[in-house]
């Protein structure tokens, strides 16, 4: 299987790059398997935007089988 994600957002980076580079706030969002990319691509877009642009990541409702917990323990068990 082959996935273009990363090919989309770019496009849409470059689609939006002008108005997002003279925003105050630039909040990047997903829920689900999303709010797992909010944290690949919050770095991202941090580096590609100026300075003054206050960049936000908002994840929601990821739950991965192998990931642990906040407190360290297992949630798959």
């Amino acid at each position: 299987m082959y996935f273009r994600g990363e090919r989309i957002v770019k496009s849409i980076i470059n689609e939006f790059y002008a108005r997002m580079s003279k925003a105050k706030t630039v909040i990047i969002s997903g829920c689900s398997a999303g709010g797992l990319a909010t944290y690949y691509w919050i770095d991202y877009f941090r580096n590609i935007l100026p300075q003054n642009v206050l960049v936000l990541g908002i994840p929601d409702s990821g739950i991965f089988i192998d990931m642990k917990s906040i407190d360290g323990s297992d949630l798959g068990k």
